[in-house]
């Protein structure tokens, strides 16, 4: 039989601990702001801790180790036998004590002292880890899947009780207003327009088939950083403030230009998604420019996680598509994506649409996302071209 773990809490009288976690939450703090390396995962194998997925991303290490810094740590005894680990995290800063963490049957473990030990229970960072042990691109061992449904056996005790199925979403068009024809200043279900780098207007030009656009989202590159940010900080105060015309941009201040530098980008109402759902988005885009441009789409996904002691939206999936013409007119661009399919806690997403260069105008419509079957996504994969993880 298995060794059990016992967690004995003190009563607050005979020793509450606070030095120590107080101490901790420090540790914790002074790590996040050092120079991080790498975050290490490490799984049993052979009834050993083995290595099994590193990640050098220092947004990933960050974000883990805030949800260790929001945790809510208990000092306790550890009688008898310990449990075994079923997983150790451990974050490596370049120089100085970095910090090992034991996932158990029932806590995350920090053991620094014989016979006791610092815990906390947190399903959302096991989560984290669940997902970043199912993304190929951090894996380190072959034999991973079969280690990762022994950790979830072993784990199931720290996960929260199941939550009823979600209804499937609509077998339409999800985005909200895809195609920019409501609104009054700017179209509902997208960030408002700043009238210097986003714009809501009527295009001319006809699409493929003869087909007239009508209302569109009008985004211009070739505009100074230094007056975005400006208008950026004057919305901020007033959101009703009238623009400005912009500066004519000279073709040696061409990479002072916001295009050069941040891009320009717009974003989706939120999207619910469903587990084990795929996706073909299509969209319709034209860059101004006689030589065309290149532009990029984001499906950003976002799930709930515990940020400073609160549980909070946070990224946790981006898919990146890049659109690339070189004419002037409107072209239809479609491609496929799962959210859930490496990272399962993905609840919801937004379409991020981004210009940037060369400088100049780029034009967006009829942005579209749909659910598709496991069979055409695994088809088109192989037949369409992708960035899409």
């Amino acid at each position: 039989m298995r060794a059990s773990l016992t967690l004995a809490l003190l009563l607050p009288a005979l020793w509450a601990g606070t030095d120590a976690v107080h101490s901790m939450k420090e540790r914790v703090a002074a790590l996040r702001k050092s120079e991080l390396k790498k975050l290490e995962i490490e799984l049993v194998a052979g009834g050993k801790l083995v290595p099994a997925v590193r990640i050098e991303r220092i947004s990933e290490i960050r974000t883990f180790l805030s949800q260790v810094e929001a945790a809510p740590f208990r000092r306790v005894l550890i009688l008898g036998d310990p449990a075994p680990a079923a997983a150790r995290v451990v974050v490596s800063p370049l120089s100085g004590k970095g910090l090992a963490l034991e996932v158990t049957a029932r806590a995350f473990r920090l053991s620094d002292k014989a016979g006791s030990a610092l815990v906390f229970q947190s399903p959302a960072l096991l989560r984290w880890i669940e997902d970043r042990l199912e993304m190929p691109q951090y894996a380190l061992r072959k034999d991973l899947p079969a280690l990762l449904e022994a950790f979830r056996k072993a784990t199931g005790g720290l996960t929260r009780e199941a939550q009823p199925e979600k209804e499937a979403p609509p077998a339409g068009p999800m985005v909200r207003n895809g195609g920019f024809t409501q609104g009054t200043t700017s179209p509902l279900g997208w960030d408002p327009v700043d009238d210097l780098t986003t714009f809501w207007v009527e295009d001319p030009f006809k699409g493929p088939g003869d087909r007239v656009h009508g209302k569109v989202l009008k985004m211009d590159t070739d505009v100074l950083e230094s007056e975005w940010l400006k208008r950026r900080k004057e919305l901020a105060k007033n959101s009703r403030a009238k623009p400005w015309p912009k500066t004519l941009v000279e073709p040696d201040r061409q990479y002072a230009t916001v295009g050069a530098t941040y891009g320009v980008s717009c974003y989706s109402a939120p999207i619910p998604v469903r587990k084990g759902q795929a996706y073909r988005i299509t969209v319709d885009f034209r860059a101004c420019a006689p030589k065309g441009g290149i532009s990029k789409i984001w499906v950003r996904g976002y799930g709930r996680m515990e940020v400073r002691g609160k549980e909070e939206w946070s990224r946790i999936y981006d898919s990146l598509h890049t659109l690339r013409t070189d004419d002037p007119t409107w072209h239809t661009y479609t491609n496929v994506f799962h959210p859930t399919k490496n990272t399962p806690h993905v609840e919801r997403v937004k379409v991020m649409l981004y210009s940037y260069w060369p400088r100049g105008e780029y034009r967006w419509d009829n942005v579209s996302i749909v659910p598709i079957s496991d069979t055409e996504y695994r088809e088109a994969k192989k037949t369409e071209r992708s960035d899409i993880k």
